[in-house]
């Protein structure tokens, strides 16, 4: 993710990374790796303005009855 230029505070997030950390920097983070086709492919909708969202598409769905709930003659 940082080879292909994804934001720090991003890529701490995503990799589950404590907020103020330096391990991620200091051990994990290879600033000699360069950036891959594979690794924008996997990771550029990371990157900003890489994506866009609108409304979707609302769909209505039938709750599954609770099972603590039901009485099957027991």
């Amino acid at each position: 993710m940082a080879a292909i230029g994804v934001a720090r505070h991003t890529y701490v997030f995503v990799g589950g990374w404590a907020r103020g950390s330096t391990v991620v920097d200091k051990y994990y983070i290879d600033p000699t790796f360069r950036p891959s086709a594979a690794a924008r492919s996997l990771y550029g909708w990371l990157l900003a303005s890489a994506y866009e969202a609108d409304a979707g598409t609302v769909e209505v769905g039938e709750p599954l009855a609770d099972p603590w709930l039901t009485t099957d003659g027991e």
